[in-house]
């Protein structure tokens, strides 16, 4: 990529919130030359193609002016997310120390390095931790406290060869977690299924850092193997580490998140909502001051809300999610898996309230915008949404190119389910159907055959947790909506397992 185009790239990439702090933090440490660089980040900030040679006309001394726009926008940002990152602030602490060793306040340096080390300790940062022991020894050497030096000298070597042992588990799980991912990707998994984790067991664990690594490698790994419960079981053991190190969930966020994420995935196979709506008040307790991570949040949190909802039939509770989901569409900074998962849960939700065009617009957007190559299952999912749609519109002088072209689009992409099958062949015969006898029985073995299919875990994980196929076929061969029947269901299944939802 052209290094030209990363000044532009940086400025795109910023939040309101950090553009305001930026052209803050230039006018306070920019004298003489902060409208020059407020300019250049404004016109940067205005432009949704980059033309440099319109920006070229704005200052003297383009190339240098621009250079040093990028070096203090990373300042700045460094700056204002300074409070949130441990890193940061253990590099300020060991910057701040050794400046006070150069001023020769070896008292203050010592007493910072300590304050230190505490929370390096707390926060398995070993390597910072290493940097502040030496800062406090060479307090101690510098203002001749020999006493106090002998007493800790040995202590802190051994100290300092623990903090590497950990150190050097944790690089070891972060390569092994690196190989997975890369063996995983090639169906590496697959052929070598029972392989543990070298050298490595889980009594051996010297860190918190390492054993969230441990366990999410674990997990992963049974995922790969289709081994849901050892799946569960390594999460749950992941769960535990973060409740018990409440520090610990904004160091590993992305850990974090995944871990409830997967979790969840795990719980609606249980049919544990109770769980998941535990999980996502975890999700909506968590803090932070980046937009990218609030977004990340926010995509799952809202998604799972949704998929809970749209399996209990609670639609009308789901209005406050449906708007936000509408509002993160609007935003650029949404992931395009979640893209696509929003656009489907809300031509859902529009379906279950009758909204027929309202579901048919989310569902166009989806198709229209997509990538057939991601998430095979909820391209699949929409195409037969497609002519359910159009079927509820009496769209049907549309049917006949609409099943050349879905047939077209199934062929592409497999020889053909069962499902596409079915739906492939119903619909010809729902269109032409003309007494409500005829249409009832027609409906009546599609509901047959679709809760047939729904028991099959290929078709369930490709179609049934996308939309409730058998709820809509029931419907329509009982003659009741389509939200009364998904609730009627839910609630008869509760029951049945002796669940309290």
């Amino acid at each position: 990529m052209s290094g030209k185009n990363h000044l532009f790239q940086l400025i795109k990439a910023l939040d309101k919130p950090e553009k305001r702090y930026v052209r803050l933090f230039i006018s306070k440490n920019s004298i003489g030359d902060s409208n020059n660089y407020i300019l250049l980040f404004d016109s940067y900030s205005k432009q949704k193609n980059l033309d440099e040679n319109k920006l070229k006309k704005l200052v003297t001394h383009f190339a240098v002016t621009k250079h040093y726009l990028y070096e203090i926008i990373l300042r700045a940002l460094s700056s204002y997310h300074s409070e949130s990152s441990t890193d940061v602030i253990l590099s300020g602490v060991v910057h701040r120390a050794n400046l006070l060793f150069e001023k020769k306040l070896y008292q203050q340096c010592g007493d910072l390095a300590r304050k230190g080390i505490k929370t390096a300790e707390k926060h398995d940062r070993h390597l910072r931790m290493i940097e502040l022991l030496d800062l406090e020894l060479r307090s101690l050497h510098a203002l001749v406290q020999v006493k106090e030096l002998a007493a800790v000298n040995e202590k802190y070597l051994i100290r300092k060869k623990e903090m590497l042992v950990k150190q050097e588990q944790i690089y070891a799980l972060q390569k092994y977690s690196n190989d997975s991912f890369i063996a995983l990707k090639t169906k590496w998994v697959q052929e070598k299924k029972n392989e543990a984790i070298p050298i490595l067991k889980e009594s051996e664990l010297a860190s918190n850092t390492a054993k969230i690594l441990y366990h999410q490698i674990l997990s992963a790994r049974s995922f790969a193997e289709n081994d849901t419960k050892k799946a569960f079981s390594q999460l749950m053991k992941l769960d535990k580490i973060f409740e018990e190190n409440p520090s610990m969930v904004q160091e590993h966020f992305n850990q974090y998140i995944a871990m409830l994420n997967n979790m969840n995935l795990l719980l609606f196979e249980r049919n544990d909502l109770d769980h998941i709506k535990q999980n996502i008040e975890k999700m909506r307790a968590i803090k932070t001051r980046s937009t990218e991570k609030y977004i990340r949040v926010r995509e799952r949190l809202i998604n799972v809300e949704m998929n809970v909802l749209k399996n209990t039939g609670e639609f009308e509770k789901g209005r406050r999610s449906m708007k936000e989901a509408e509002e993160l569409l609007s935003s650029k900074k949404l992931s395009p898996v979640y893209r696509m998962l929003f656009q489907i849960d809300l031509c859902t939700f529009h379906f279950a309230f009758e909204e027929y065009r309202s579901a048919l617009k989310f569902l166009n957007l989806f198709l229209s915008e997509s990538n057939v190559k991601i998430r095979e299952d909820l391209q699949k999912t929409a195409r037969i949404l497609n002519m359910i749609l159009h079927y509820e519109l009496k769209n049907y002088d549309y049917f006949e190119s609409l099943l050349r072209s879905s047939k077209r689009f199934f062929k592409k992409i497999d020889t053909f389910d069962e499902m596409e099958k079915l739906f492939l062949a119903f619909f010809p015969k729902a269109v032409s159907a003309v007494s409500e006898r005829e249409k009832s029985a027609l409906f009546r073995e599609l509901f047959e055959t679709v809760r047939a299919l729904s028991k099959n875990k290929i078709m369930t994980e490709t179609y049934f947790h996308n939309f409730n196929f058998v709820a809509w076929a029931g419907a329509k061969y009982r003659g009741k909506t389509y939200a009364k029947t998904v609730s009627d269901n839910f609630t008869a299944n509760s029951l049945h397992s002796g669940k309290n939802q």
